[in-house]
């Protein structure tokens, strides 16, 4: 009984009062991140007629908003509902007696159409309606109507409508923020885009259909931290005409073309640059280390020839990461990036890199720590910015952001498609933050280190399409976290070494390596089953033996499974999630368990024969 009370009791404290109502006279009501659930009273709330500012922000609160909740606020002027699982629908034709300076819906539903009853909202100064649900044609008004608006962010929506010079030209000269990322715009940006909004600091265009050249005006914006126009089809070269003091310049995945612009050097307080998936071309500009603050360049997959500029170990000493992939560099790799103690993704790969791996890449510091210790990627940068990345891990390209500390909390090293050659450096099983490593696709040889074993964070580890010879190190038993595993096509020899975590991938994982044996390749190992890979016709007797020993094993391994199973049951339903886990464990080992039994079987029946 007093139980159920805690728990009731507990559950009122976690949602608002009817007896809210109560409170007639108040004016700030700012309940933000508290962990609220269940629904918004709408006759309480309709009776704090003096209410200002209502923040129900980043709650668990659901259900609808209607005009019931809003329509006796007279007197509101901050209305922030972000961040819930509430739905805001109001009549088409209501028309609201407030008069809002800010409102934020954001992660609201609002339904497929713009909201009309905004319109009359002259007051609006910021305006906040990301992830909001509309599919809608941008309002001819709009623009109009909100001249005053500084801060705007209706990004991550599917509203659509043409530009064709007409933003920003009719929009705030005192803007300062303008978030339409990811909808479905069209058209071109007004070239005239920095005389226009002179004071804008953040600018957010990216995932639209945006086409046509970068207008030069960008250069104007003397205030710009952040010009994000990533993921349109932009054609042409990049202005050169790049000063003041930006933090972000992302331009990638567009159509652009030409080499990257020498003023870019100039901005000394540069923490991003991203050019990846275009068709820029030429060397990498011997300018770019006046970017001294860079943390993050990114060039992948562009047309970019010479060698790595041994400078990036010199002149970048913030860089956390560093992706080159898929250009044309060649040369070696330079041995001075291991200044760089902070990289956490370095990513070389499909290039036409050679020589060694230097032995120098076991001194990365941000790849040796565990991933709760790494710091967040970018430290200052305007704050409605997310950083995004993409980085290839279990032969996979994912996306990470930053906007929960996601990419703060990869390490990688790429340096796949290659012409290295050597051996892998035994230095790299210092890095025991690491969770991806891809050496596959190149010309190294000998013997897979042993300390190998020592990366305990290992995800994701692919050595395959080498030269590399001699046996798997036992010590690669205990990378308990690894997902993925690709050793094929290489000249490894010997048996599989013992234990679960070697044994749960499949026969690919080891293909192409005719000297492997053991489960789960089909070759079984010349010692197995007391010598029967070799024997020559020994007794029966010795056969008769030798099938007892395998048929021992086999009922030690089915007695123990349905013990084990039995003595598991009882946690795993009362605990679902290890439940979750454990079944789909099971299913993963079903293969390897059956195999294991034919081989047993098809050994005790040959003895008998």
């Amino acid at each position: 009984m007093t139980e159920n009370l805690v728990i009731e009791i507990y559950a009122r404290a976690c949602s608002l009062p009817e007896s809210l109502g109560g409170l007639t006279s108040l004016q700030d009501l700012s309940l933000y991140k508290n962990k609220l659930s269940g629904t918004v009273p709408a006759e309480s709330l309709g009776r704090l007629v003096e209410l200002a500012y209502l923040v129900l922000s980043r709650n668990l609160l659901e259900g609808i908003i209607s005009e019931a909740h809003l329509a006796n606020l007279t007197k509101l002027v901050y209305l922030d509902l972000s961040s819930n699982r509430l739905a805001v629908k109001f009549s088409p034709n209501w028309v609201p007696l407030f008069r809002l300076d800010l409102l934020d819906v954001s992660s609201c539903s609002l339904g497929k159409k713009f909201p009309s009853w905004i319109r009359n909202q002259a007051n609006i100064l910021r305006l906040y309606m990301s992830k909001a649900g509309i599919e809608d044609a941008m309002p001819n008004w709009f623009w109009v109507s909100f001249v005053q608006v500084y801060i705007l962010d209706i990004s991550k929506n599917a509203i659509y409508g043409s530009f064709y010079g007409s933003l920003p030209t009719n929009f705030s000269r005192n803007g300062r923020l303008l978030d339409l990322a990811d909808n479905l715009f069209s058209g071109t940006i007004d070239p005239a885009i920095g005389e226009s909004m002179p004071n804008l600091m953040l600018l957010s265009l990216s995932g639209n259909k945006l086409h046509g050249d970068v207008p030069s005006s960008l250069c104007q914006l003397q205030n710009v931290e952040v010009i994000d126009l990533a993921r349109n089809l932009f054609s042409g070269e990049l202005p050169n005409c790049w000063k003041y003091d930006l933090t972000v310049l992302d331009f990638s995945s567009n159509n652009l073309s030409g080499g990257i612009p020498d003023t870019i050097g100039s901005l000394s307080s540069l923490e991003a640059l991203h050019l990846s998936n275009n068709s820029l071309s030429g060397k990498i500009p011997s300018s770019l280390q006046g970017c001294t603050g860079l943390a993050i360049l990114d060039l992948s997959q562009n047309k970019f020839t010479g060698k790595v500029p041994t400078w990036i170990g010199e002149s970048c000493p913030s860089l956390k990461i560093l992706r080159l992939r898929s250009n044309m560099f060649a040369g070696r790799i330079p041995q001075n990036l291991s200044r760089l103690l902070g990289l956490q993704i370095v990513d070389l790969a499909q290039n036409n890199l050679s020589g060694t791996i230097p032995k120098s890449f076991g001194k990365f510091d941000a790849m040796k720590v565990t991933r709760a210790n790494l710091e967040q990627v970018l430290q200052t940068y305007t704050s409605v910015y997310v950083e995004r990345m993409e980085v290839v891990m279990k032969g996979k390209a994912l996306m990470y952001g930053d906007s929960n500390g996601i990419l703060s909390l990869v390490t990688s090293l790429d340096l796949s498609g290659n012409n290295l050659y050597g051996t892998i450096p035994r230095e790299l099983g210092s890095l025991r933050g690491l969770l991806s490593l891809n050496l596959s696709g190149n010309h190294l040889n000998g013997e897979i280190p042993k300390e190998v074993g020592s990366m305990q964070s290992l995800v994701s580890l692919d050595l395959s399409r080498n030269e590399l010879t001699g046996a798997i190190p036992s010590t690669m038993a205990y990378l308990t976290s690894l997902e993925s595993l690709d050793l094929s096509s290489n000249n490894l020899s010997g048996r599989i070494p013992p234990g679960n975590q070697l044994q749960m991938f499949n026969e690919s994982t080891y293909t192409s390596n005719p000297g492997l044996c053991g489960f789960p390749v089909t070759q079984i190992c010349e010692n197995d089953d007391n010598g029967a890979g070799t024997r020559n016709n020994n007794t029966s007797e010795e056969d008769g033996a030798g099938s007892q020993v395998w048929l021992s094993y086999l009922g030690t391994a089915l007695g123990g499974f349905v013990v084990g199973f039995w003595v598991f049951w009882g946690t795993l339903i009362l605990k679902s999630d290890w439940k979750d886990a454990y079944l789909s464990y099971i299913d993963r080992q079903y293969d390897r368990f059956y195999v294991i039994v034919a081989i047993t079987f098809n050994r005790c029946k040959n003895s008998y024969v």
